[in-house]
């Protein structure tokens, strides 16, 4: 494992800049990657697609379905019966009574109970932008994480990976970054929160 600092850039040639200004910090170009993060749910972690096993906004919706539905059974087979009392309607009717009550709850308690009932504090995730990763090796760290905000970039991360022909191999796009406590400056954070 390997002290690995990150930075997020608003664009491709501050990164490029930062990290031509690194070589003075004895950091080679081996050393150093920029890449491009992707957006949250973009980075294809599954093998239909996305990185996020369940959307908190769907949080509690199947649950609320389930109730809706067999709620709604029961009322549209009162109705049904109801109606068959008054009217001279065959039996069947019943049947599509009970249908559609079933699905009439079923689609009101799914979206009256979307999204749960308390909210939780997700774990900060990245934002997407141009990303200027670098391996530490023997330069200072304080001095070039300076370097970095000064540079224009944010976030600025540290973590303990491997680095491997120019590259953060066991990078996670997905993984909650471990943030500087950065001087009055500040950090200028974007903050999302997965889902």
């Amino acid at each position: 494992m390997e002290r690995i600092i990150a930075a997020q850039f608003d664009t491709f040639e501050q990164a490029q800049q930062v990290a031509g200004m690194l070589r003075t910090q004895g950091v080679v170009e081996r050393d150093r990657q920029i890449f491009y993060l992707k957006p949250g749910g973009q980075h294809a972690q599954y093998p239909i697609g996305g990185d996020r096993t369940l959307d908190k906004a769907a949080r509690g919706g199947g649950l609320g379905a389930m109730v809706g539905g067999v709620v709604g059974a029961v009322l549209g087979l009162a109705v049904g019966w109801w109606l068959l009392g008054m009217t001279g309607w065959p039996q069947f009717v019943l049947i599509a009574f009970l249908a559609l009550g079933a699905y009439v709850g079923a689609m009101v308690g799914g979206i009256v109970k979307l999204g749960g009932r308390k909210p939780v504090r997700e774990p900060l995730n990245r934002v997407s932008g141009v990303m200027l990763a670098v391996r530490l090796g023997q330069a200072d760290e304080a001095a070039l994480v300076r370097q970095m905000q000064q540079g224009g970039g944010y976030a600025i991360e540290w973590a303990d990976g491997t680095w491997s022909e120019g590259q953060w191999q066991d990078f996670n796009p997905t993984r909650t970054p471990q943030l500087y406590d950065l001087p009055s400056a500040g950090q200028n954070v974007h903050e999302t929160r997965s889902g």
